[in-house]
């Protein structure tokens, strides 16, 4: 099952934007880069976006949880994001 976060994110543009999500950008500079390309309409969504992404990040077991799904599970997620999550979950799990 598709953990909620990921849900609040999107699929598509957690692993798309990854790395962005990663470098835990301050609440102001997370809004703009996310309306400047499109991704949220709305300051609203962007900020549920970034704290959606903030709880992913904060909390290893869900982040691997939901890196697993779209590597394993999602039907959504293309050949390319599938293998980007795969990739990132063992970067992930060499750091161990």
């Amino acid at each position: 099952m598709l953990p909620r976060c990921l849900q609040s994110i999107g699929l598509k543009v957690f692993i798309d934007e990854y790395e962005f999500f990663e470098s835990r950008p301050i609440r102001s500079e997370g809004i703009n880069y996310l309306l400047k390309k499109k991704i949220s309409r709305n300051e609203a969504g962007a900020a549920r976006r970034l704290g959606a992404a903030k709880k992913l990040f904060s909390n290893p077991d869900l982040l691997h949880e939901a890196l697993d799904y779209i590597a394993n599970q999602s039907k959504e997620a293309s050949k390319h994001q599938k293998e980007k999550a795969s990739g990132i979950l063992r970067r992930l799990s060499n750091r161990l």
